[in-house]
């Protein structure tokens, strides 16, 4: 955490300094898992069970650089805060089914291409890649047996999964926004797509619900100013 309020400082003074626009923002997110479980069972186990990922929400918040590579081009750089995550279930004959939250808390890195319709304000489009590093990752099981076990939902206490999670991880990110500039201060709407490219589980997944590869996907709606 120190660093990436370090990596923040830096970002200020470069903007100061070789006037870069500074930018403030921040927003919200639904983010899911992109799985593939793991094949080891043989029989009625590998054969019937079913997972599906639904989204889990989360938020976004942090400041960034930006400069121009021509007139209706330029270069962005952010440091994030991002919660990721999601909700897998997991189905199979002898209980109804098993949810697990997920809960992923990163350092963001967008390192994105802007281009703009127009030079003033204007919408303008945003493609790039993001590299991420995990502070923390936690996820809480509840099994909901079958009704006929005459026993309710059963949640079990929040697990610890950095050390089963790597490091760093990568994706790519395309989005959307609108900017209107006002009096040398720009603010904007941001619609982006953040998908995962790297799986983030470490070789033993048996803390992941035996999940073989998982990679983070996130759907982000966020707003800011550039000063």
């Amino acid at each position: 955490m120190k660093r990436s309020f370090l990596f923040l400082f830096c970002l200020i003074l470069a903007s100061e300094a070789l006037a870069w626009d500074f930018k403030l923002l921040g927003g919200a997110s639904l983010s899911s898992y992109s799985i593939c479980p793991r094949r080891v069972y043989s029989g009625w186990y590998s054969e019937y069970c079913r997972y599906d990922t639904s989204y889990q929400p989360g938020f976004l918040a942090g400041a960034g650089i930006e400069w121009s590579l021509a007139k209706r081009v330029a270069m962005e750089i952010d440091v994030l805060y991002f919660r990721k995550g999601s909700q897998v279930k997991m189905s199979r004959p002898d209980i109804l089914y098993s949810k697990t939250d997920y809960v992923l808390n990163v350092i963001s890195v967008p390192v994105l291409i802007k281009i703009r319709a127009l030079p003033n304000s204007s919408p303008y489009i945003v493609h790039g890649g993001e590299l991420f590093y995990t502070l923390s990752h936690e996820c809480r099981y509840t099994l909901y047996p079958d009704p006929s076990y005459d026993m309710g939902p059963q949640q079990y206490p929040a697990e610890d999964i950095k050390d089963s999670t790597k490091s760093l991880g990568f994706g790519a990110v395309i989005g959307a926004g609108w900017e209107i500039k006002i009096r040398g201060i720009s603010a904007f709407v941001e619609a982006r797509y953040h998908f995962g490219l790297v799986n983030i589980v470490r070789e033993d997944p048996s803390d992941f619900d035996l999940l073989e590869s998982v990679k983070p996907n996130s759907q982000v709606i966020l707003c800011g100013v550039k000063f």
